[in-house]
């Protein structure tokens, strides 16, 4: 069965969100799109693993991480948006 999430259009006009560079917007929409992402907004994941999925550096998702859009708590490997 195939799972669907709505993106507002409105995240283009959000600060924090067009500030992040290219690869954070990718990060971010990786996320809020991934399978594993609960409908409460958290998963079990690390940023190593995520990179991984998408081909880049787990450095690559600090931006992200930094910009609070996207929380990770590194103790129990969980990533909540």
């Amino acid at each position: 069965m195939a799972h669907y999430r709505k993106i507002d259009v409105g995240i283009w006009n959000d600060a924090a969100f067009t500030a992040l560079k290219p690869i954070g917007k990718l990060a971010f929409f990786m996320i809020i799109t991934h399978p594993n992402m609960t409908a409460i907004g958290a998963m079990r994941a690390t940023a190593q693993g995520l990179a991984a999925e998408i081909g880049v550096s787990p450095r690559d998702f600090a931006e992200l991480f930094n910009s609070k859009l996207a929380m990770i708590d590194e103790k129990t490997n969980c990533v909540f948006v």
